[in-house]
C-alpha cells in the first residue's frame, strides 16, 4: 500500500502540472526540525485509467475551483471556451450563425467540447467518470447541464483513451469531477451585460446545499440561466444578406432560458464498502429569429431540450488492495425542434414542430482492480472487467420534404484489462532512474452495427531525476458512426457554379449531400503519439513547466468530404475531388437521383439561367462516408507558479498551443489538404495566460485569451484575418472579512468581472461560403464586446 499511496500522490501532483490554470502544489506540511511528514494519501482514481493509484502518462490538463474563481467563470459551457486546445464549433452561438458543414447537426442546440478539432463526437465527456451520452444528430454530450457548483475540478486528458473507454475517446477525454465533501448552503447569483448598445444581457443563479454524516455526504445544485438575444443590427462589424436574413431579425446569439439540477450521494457501508451515485435534469428552451424583411414577418426557431442522467457505483474492498466495483446508469436526452412565423405585431402566421430526437442509454460495469504482485519497485497495479452498454437513437422528422428520419439501436459488449509496473522506484538507488513505470491496456468492444475492435495503449513514465518526469504514450482508438451518419439520407442541391473547363465559365452542377445507409459505414480508426515532460524544480518551490507533443492519424473518417474553401468553388477545384465529381452525367444518373433525393432548384440563385435537374451538366457527391483520413500534429506547453510574498499570494498560469498541421485527404487519389489556420477550422496557435493575485479578503486577476490570424480562403483572392486578443479583468473581495461586525456579511463575496476589457471587436470576415454572412468568425470569437458581470455568493 505504501508505493500506491504515494504514487497517488504523485498522479495528482503531474494532473496539475499541466494545468491551464490549475492551482500548484501546496506545500507540505513539517514538523517542528522541518522534516516532512510522510504523506498518506487516501487511494484515488486518475481519469484515464481504471487503476487507483497509479502514476499518469497522458498529457492532462486539470481546471480547479481556484481557476473558476479567477477566471470569473459561473457556467460549464463557458468554462472551457477559451481552453487553447478545445474548437469550439458547435455552440448556440456558432449553431445559430453557421448554417454549413456539421453545424446543423445540433438539433438540440447543446453546449459541447471539441478537443483538437477531430469533432465534438470523438471528446468523450464524463461525470465522475460516468459515461456523458451524446445527444441530436451531431452526436454531442450537451456540457451545459452540469451546474457549475456541483464541480470539484475538469481534468482534461488529450490522449485517445479508447482501450480505457471505449469509443469516442479520439480526440481525448473531458471528466466532470463532482464535490463529495460539501456541507452547508452557498447561494450565487451574476447579472451581466455587454457595454454595446443593444441586446445580450444574461442573469444566472444558482444555489447548493450539502449535508455530511457519518461516513457520508449528499448534496444538491440547482442553477438557473436567463440569456437575452443579440442582434446583428447591436453590431457595427455584423451583417446579414439581403438574400438571406435581415439584420433586424437575426440572432447573433439566441434566447434561451435553462434549469438545471444535479444531486450526488455517497456513503460508507462499513470500512469496505462504499456507494456513489449522481442524478442530473436538465431543461433548455432556446428561441432564434431571422427573417428576410421585418415588415413581412419573422421565422422564429425554438428548440425545447431536456435530459436526464442516474447513475451509481458500489465499490467493496475484497481483501487488502483488492477492489470490486460495480457500475450503472441511465441516460435519455430529448429534443423538440419547432418553427414558426409571425407577424410584425406578433400574431402567428404558422408553426409547428420541425423535428424531434429522442436519445437513451443504458450502461452496466464490473470491474476488479487492485495491487497484483510486488516488485522490489512496488506492486504491481492492475484493473479488469466487462461493461454493456445499450445504446438507442432516432429522429422524427415531422415536416414533410426532408427524408432525415432514423430510429437506431446499437449493443456494446466489451471486456478490458490494464496493468501499471513499476520497473524502478528511489529506494533501489539506480543512477539516473528515480523511478520508471509502464502501463499497458487493452480493450475489445463488440458493437452490433459496426462490428468489432480492439483498442491498446502503451504508457511509460520515466524520471531520471526526482524533479523531471518524461512521458510517452502510444494508443490506439475508434469511434463508431453516428446513427444520423447510417440514415441513408439523400438530398440535392442543384447550383451554377465556376468552371474554368466550360466555354459560358458556368455549369450546373447537382450537389448531393446526404448519408449512407446503416451497415455501410466502417468504424473510425486513430492511433495517437504523445511525448513531453514535466519539471518541477525543488529549488524554486511552486514552480512547474510542462510540454508535449502530438501526432494524430485517423483513418476511415466518417464524414462529408472536405471541399475546400467553398462548394462554390468546387469545380475550380477539381483537380482536388476527382474521384467525387461526375462530368457529363447520363439521363439515368441523374434520374436516380430525382427519384431517391429530394432535389432544390437553386440553379439561377446568382443570376443564372434557370435548369431543370435533369439537364444538369455535372454531380458532386460529397455524402458522408469513410474518408482516407485526418492527420494532424502539434505542441501543448502549460506553465505555472505560485508563490507566497510580502504583499499576498501571487499565481500564474499559462496554456499554449501550437498545431504544425491539419492534413485532410478525401481518398488516396485526392491531393492533401492542410486546412489548418483556414476559416472554421482550428487555428495554429492559440494560449490562455493569466495573473492572479489575493491577500485576506481581497483578490484580483487577469487573463489574456489569444487567436492567431489565418487565412479566408471562401474568397478569391483569399484575405488575411487578423489575430484576435482579448483581456478578462476579475476583482473579488470577502466582505465578511472586511467587516468588523461578519453576522450578515459572514462568507460574502462579491466580484466585478469585465470580460473582452478594451471591447476589442472580432475580426472582420467577409464568407463566400453557403453559410448566413454576418461579418465574423463565430466559432474562434464572439459578438458581445466587453461584458461587465456582478457576481455575489452568500455561503452558511
Amino acid at each position: 500500500m505504501k508505493s500506491t499511496r504515494k504514487k497517488a500522490g504523485l498522479a495528482a501532483m503531474l494532473a496539475s502540472l499541466f494545468a491551464g490554470g490549475a492551482s500548484a502544489q501546496e506545500p507540505r506540511a513539517t514538523d517542528d526540525d522541518g522534516e516532512e511528514f510522510p504523506e498518506e494519501l487516501e487511494e484515488i482514481i486518475v481519469t484515464g485509467t481504471n487503476i487507483r493509484g497509479v502514476d499518469p502518462t497522458s498529457p492532462s490538463v486539470t481546471l480547479d475551483r481556484q481557476f473558476f474563481r479567477d477566471t470569473g467563470v459561473t457556467e460549464t459551457a463557458e468554462l472551457l471556451r477559451d481552453l487553447p486546445q478545445n474548437f469550439a464549433a458547435l455552440t448556440p452561438q456558432s449553431n445559430n450563425v453557421i448554417s454549413a458543414a456539421d453545424a446543423n447537426l445540433n438539433t438540440n442546440l447543446s453546449s459541447s467540447i471539441n478537443l483538437r478539432g477531430l469533432g465534438a463526437d470523438a471528446t468523450l465527456v464524463l461525470i465522475d467518470g460516468m459515461r456523458l451520452t451524446q445527444t441530436s444528430r451531431a452526436a454531442t454530450a450537451d456540457i451545459s447541464a452540469i451546474p457549475l457548483s456541483a464541480i470539484e475540478r475538469v481534468d482534461v486528458v488529450m490522449d485517445g483513451a479508447s482501450a480505457i473507454y471505449g469509443a469516442d475517446a479520439v480526440g481525448g477525454v473531458v471528466n466532470f469531477v463532482l464535490r463529495d465533501d460539501f456541507e452547508g448552503l452557498e447561494l450565487n447569483a451574476e447579472y451581466r451585460t455587454p457595454t454595446q448598445s443593444g441586446g445580450g444581457e444574461a442573469f444566472v443563479a444558482s444555489g447548493l446545499f450539502g449535508h455530511s454524516w457519518g461516513g457520508g455526504n449528499g448534496f444538491v445544485s440547482y442553477e438557473y440561466r436567463d440569456q437575452n438575444p443579440l442582434l446583428a443590427s447591436d453590431r457595427s462589424f455584423a451583417s446579414a444578406s439581403p438574400d438571406f436574413f435581415s439584420p433586424e431579425t437575426f440572432a447573433l446569439v439566441p434566447e434561451s432560458t435553462s434549469h438545471n439540477v444535479l444531486a450526488k450521494i455517497s456513503s460508507d457501508f462499513s470500512e469496505r464498502a462504499r456507494f456513489e451515485g449522481h442524478f442530473l435534469y436538465a431543461n433548455r428552451d432556446t428561441l432564434s429569429r431571422r427573417g428576410d424583411n421585418p415588415a413581412e414577418g419573422v421565422e422564429e426557431l425554438e428548440v425545447d431540450a431536456g435530459q436526464i442522467q442516474i447513475s451509481g457505483q458500489f465499490s467493496y474492498e475484497l481483501v487488502d488492495d483488492i477492489f470490486i466495483d460495480l457500475l450503472g446508469s441511465y441516460d435519455r436526452n430529448q429534443a423538440d425542434q419547432r418553427f414558426g412565423n409571425i407577424n410584425v405585431d406578433g400574431s402567428p402566421l404558422a408553426e409547428g414542430s420541425l423535428s424531434e430526437t429522442d436519445d437513451e442509454a443504458w450502461s452496466i460495469d464490473a470491474r476488479l482492480s487492485g495491487d497484483l504482485i510486488d516488485l522490489p519497485a512496488g506492486a504491481i497495479g492492475f484493473a479488469i472487467g466487462a461493461q454493456f452498454r445499450s445504446v438507442e437513437g432516432s429522429l422524427t422528422p415531422v415536416v414533410g420534404g426532408f427524408n432525415t428520419a432514423y430510429d437506431q439501436e446499437r449493443d456494446i459488449s466489451s471486456s478490458y484489462a490494464e496493468l501499471a509496473i513499476p520497473l524502478v522506484a528511489e529506494e533501489l538507488n539506480i543512477p539516473l532512474v528515480y523511478e520508471l513505470i509502464v502501463s499497458l491496456a487493452g480493450r475489445y468492444d463488440d458493437i452490433s452495427d459496426a462490428g468489432s475492435e480492439f483498442s491498446p495503449k502503451i504508457g511509460v513514465l520515466y524520471q531520471p531525476i526526482s524533479d523531471v518526469a518524461l512521458r510517452f504514450t502510444y494508443s490506439e482508438s475508434f469511434k463508431a458512426p453516428r446513427f444520423s451518419q447510417q440514415q441513408g439520407l439523400s438530398i440535392g442541391n442543384l447550383l451554377t457554379l465556376s468552371d474554368p473547363v466550360s466555354s459560358s465559365g458556368r455549369t450546373p452542377t447537382i450537389l448531393r449531400i446526404g448519408s449512407s445507409a446503416q451497415g455501410e459505414l466502417n468504424p473510425e480508426q486513430a492511433q495517437t503519439i504523445t511525448a513531453g515532460f514535466d519539471y518541477n524544480p525543488a529549488w524554486l518551490s511552486g514552480f512547474n513547466i510542462s510540454a508535449s507533443y502530438f501526432d494524430i492519424e485517423f483513418e476511415n473518417r466518417v464524414a462529408t468530404p472536405n471541399i475546400g474553401p467553398s462548394p462554390l468553388l468546387f469545380l475550380v477545384n477539381e483537380d482536388q475531388f476527382l474521384n467525387l465529381i461526375t462530368r457529363n452525367p447520363t439521363t439515368a444518373e441523374l434520374q436516380d437521383i430525382i427519384d431517391n433525393s429530394t432535389v432544390f432548384n437553386n440553379s439561377a440563385l446568382f443570376g443564372d439561367p434557370f435548369v431543370e435537374p435533369i439537364d444538369a451538366l455535372a454531380i458532386a457527391d460529397i455524402r458522408s462516408t469513410n474518408l482516407a483520413g485526418t492527420n494532424l500534429s502539434g505542441i501543448d506547453v502549460s506553465l505555472g507558479y505560485q508563490q507566497e510574498t510580502a504583499v499576498g499570494r501571487i499565481r500564474y498560469s499559462g496554456n499554449f498551443n501550437y498545431l504544425f498541421d491539419f492534413e485532410v485527404q478525401n481518398d488516396p487519389s485526392s491531393s492533401v489538404l492542410d486546412v489548418v489556420d483556414t476559416l472554421f477550422n482550428p487555428a495554429a496557435f492559440r494560449f490562455q495566460t493569466g495573473l492572479s493575485w489575493d491577500r485576506q479578503a481581497y483578490s484580483a486577476s487577469a487573463f489574456v485569451n489569444f487567436v492567431g490570424g489565418y487565412d479566408n480562403e471562401t474568397v478569391t483572392p483569399a484575405e488575411e484575418i487578423d489575430s484576435w486578443t482579448t483581456v478578462d479583468l476579475n476583482l473579488s473581495a470577502n466582505l465578511g472579512e472586511m467587516a468588523s461586525e461578519t453576522h450578515l456579511l459572514s462568507d460574502t463575496r462579491i466580484s466585478l468581472n469585465i470580460s473582452n476589457l478594451f471591447d476589442q471587436d472580432p475580426p472582420g470576415v467577409e464568407s463566400g461560403a453557403l453559410i448566413t454572412p454576418v461579418g465574423f468568425d463565430p466559432i474562434n470569437a464572439d459578438p458581445f464586446g466587453r461584458v461587465i458581470r456582478l457576481q455575489v455568493s452568500k455561503a452558511w
